[in-house]
């Protein structure tokens, strides 16, 4: 790969990569970190891009598998907000809800979660989401739709 195709790469789909895994990590060092190795990743391992994958797919794969690792090596759980105060100053509010938002669908079950998360923060297609799971592409849409309806529930919003 040239230095300008990899600058194009990098371009077109680092805000992407880099909005997804900031949602999968927690914290903007982390996901920064992840986002530069799956870059590198990219980089090293075009030749195992198919062409039956959109790039963005392609990337947020290596992104899932490389924030995977880096959890199996640092042995640790995902990380929490801390849980907010029960009384809360006026314009922090809109910050609590986003926090309990967060909590909710971190306590999805692993494959709603997954599937949730390509979906809003990957921007990522129902197609694209059951092939990079391994599922089909009314399973991906299904499994997302369940997720919303449970965080509707859970945040207390009709369905």
């Amino acid at each position: 790969m040239t230095a300008e195709t990899f600058e194009r790469l990098y371009r077109a789909y680092f805000t992407q990569v880099y909005r997804y895994t900031l949602r999968l990590c927690g914290d903007e060092q982390t996901a920064q970190d992840v986002t530069a190795d799956t870059f590198f990743r990219a980089m090293t391992q075009l030749d195992s891009y198919r062409e039956a994958a959109a790039v963005s797919t392609w990337l947020c794969a290596i992104a899932r598998n490389m924030w995977l690792s880096k959890l199996r090596r640092e042995r640790r759980m995902l990380p929490k907000d801390p849980l907010p105060d029960a009384t809360v100053p006026d314009g922090l509010q809109e910050r609590v809800e986003a926090s309990e938002a967060r909590d909710a669908i971190d306590r999805l079950p692993p494959p709603m979660r997954d599937v949730f998360l390509m979906r809003v923060d990957g921007g990522m297609a129902f197609a694209d989401i059951g092939r990079l799971l391994g599922h089909t592409t009314n399973w991906a849409c299904v499994t997302y739709h369940r997720a919303r309806e449970r965080l509707k529930r859970e945040l207390g919003e009709e369905a």
